[in-house]
């Protein structure tokens, strides 16, 4: 959805400041996830109840001014930019003057974080994350969610490796490269700048990520909903689906087959990894956000014990008026449910056979001759084949569950290829569905392949808020009973 009044957006800045501060102005100077983070910053001075649990992390604004004086440089100097290695920018005397002013400035915003650095005998530095904030994304146009990238937990003062210096490049070059040799697919003007978000890491050794929508833009009376993340380290592992209806009663879902470890919170019976005083936390501030700003509005957070970190705010994604499914209707006499789910991404129904591959590489060399759905896992990496071939129709994880993702595999591309993603997790089918499948041998290059084929047809259906997945009745012979 496309908007370009923001008055509401304006006079809460202004109740929260106490000056005189435009926010269409903040968009132009920031983008949109630099103004959201002013919108955040403005709720703190306006609401005090959440002191000593909610905090609003540092950060370093980038304006956009910055990113227009790199877009002069490429334009003149950079005419072969898909084919540049990275060191080439560096360079390049202009570029790279531009690009030591950049992060010379950005580093001295933290000056604790370079007295660490300093002092650290490792070399280690302290971990940063980069984040692309383009004037045209979230705020003014949110079907760019995801389009953006985020360097993440990289540890920007070591110069022994030079990562953060690469970092930037990367957003600036990607961005352009976006905006001047994708038109047709991203469709971003000529006015469309880039600014970019420059923050430590949150979270300590184990931590939460929690993606809150206040409502369904679809469904204004829908419970909000809280899509929550384990993260670590090593990985991020789908959790839970925390549904709270407008009489504050708490449903469930979860998102692995087994619960995971971090569930440590019992809320109404129900195993939670999130407590309910952040969930009540969490309700009131995204909801504050919808009643001032006039719609659904995503808030993102990351939780430890210490706290709870609001690091964006903007409004839900929509769906698109024109997407294939916009109500489950009533099952067929000759349908078989296999379960029902409120892990999807995108709206669909597809109707094929579930296929795993037996080896995650060989969608390098592997064409599938039929439409498929692929089995996709952590483990498995069906994504892989989904994203390398056309007849790799949809996805389907049996084991794990996620709705709005900031994973790498489960980010819909722009344009055509967002329009046809297709993406659902039902946990606890893997058992189920794996004992009726059946081997073949297929061509991968110049070897065979295995894969494993379901001897029938499913089908895998969503509106893009809930999903089903079922076969026909005829094939229920092939389930183990």
């Amino acid at each position: 959805m496309q908007r370009t009044s923001f008055d509401r957006e304006t006079r809460f800045l202004r109740m929260g400041f106490g000056e005189d501060i435009d926010f269409a102005g903040l968009l132009s100077e920031f983008g949109g996830k630099g103004a959201g983070l002013k919108l955040l910053q403005a709720y703190d001075n306006l609401y005090f109840e959440h002191a000593g649990r909610l905090f609003i992390p540092r950060f370093h604004l980038i304006p956009t001014s910055v990113y227009a004086t790199f877009e002069n440089i490429l334009k003149s100097e950079f005419p072969n930019i898909k084919d540049t290695p990275i060191e080439e920018f560096r360079k390049n005397p202009n570029f790279s003057r531009e690009l030591e002013n950049l992060v010379e400035s950005s580093l001295h915003a933290f000056p604790d974080a370079i007295k660490y650095a300093e002092e650290d005998g490792y070399g280690n530095g302290w971990p940063f994350y980069l984040r692309s904030s383009a004037t045209i994304e979230d705020f003014r146009e949110d079907r760019f969610y995801g389009t953006f990238p985020t360097a993440e937990k990289e540890f920007f003062f070591t110069e022994k490796y030079g990562k953060g210096r690469e970092h930037f490049i990367h957003l600036i070059v990607s961005f352009y490269y976006k905006k001047f040799h994708q038109k047709e697919l991203f469709n971003i003007g000529e006015e469309e700048l880039l600014g970019m978000v420059f923050m430590p890491k949150l979270g300590d050794t184990n931590w939460h990520n929690a993606i809150v929508y206040s409502s369904y833009p679809e469904d204004p009376s829908s419970p909000t909903v809280i899509e929550l993340s384990s993260m670590s380290e090593y990985r991020t592992e789908p959790e839970q689906l925390v549904f709270i209806d407008h009489n504050n009663k708490v449903e469930i879902h979860q998102g692995q087959a087994k619960p995971s470890s971090y569930s440590r919170e019992t809320i109404d019976g129900q195993k939670s990894g999130i407590s309910m005083r952040d969930i009540n936390l969490l309700v009131t501030m995204v909801k504050r956000f919808e009643d001032n700003l006039g719609y659904s509005s995503n808030l993102e957070v990351v939780i430890d014990e210490q706290g709870i970190y609001p690091v964006q705010i903007r409004p839900t994604p929509t769906l698109s008026e024109n997407r294939p499914v916009k109500e489950l209707v009533t099952l067929s006499e000759d349908a078989h449910l296999i379960a029902n789910t409120k892990f999807v991404i995108g709206s669909f129904k597809i109707t094929a056979p579930l296929v795993l591959a037996g080896y995650k590489n060989d969608y390098r060399d592997h064409q599938f001759a039929q439409p498929v759905i692929i089995w996709h896992s952590e483990y498995d990496k069906g994504h892989r084949f989904y994203y390398s071939d056309k007849n790799c129709v949809g996805m389907f994880n049996p084991n794990e569950g996620v709705a709005l993702t900031h994973s790498s595999t489960l980010v819909p591309g722009f344009g055509p290829a967002r329009d046809r993603f297709a993406f659902m997790g039902v946990p606890g089918t893997e058992e189920l569905l794996r004992t009726s499948m059946i081997e073949r041998k297929e061509p991968v290059g110049k070897k065979e392949g295995t894969f494993y084929y379901t001897p029938y047809n499913i089908t895998i259906e969503s509106d893009g808020r809930r999903g089903r997945v079922y076969i026909n009745k005829n094939d229920v012979k092939h389930l183990k009973q």
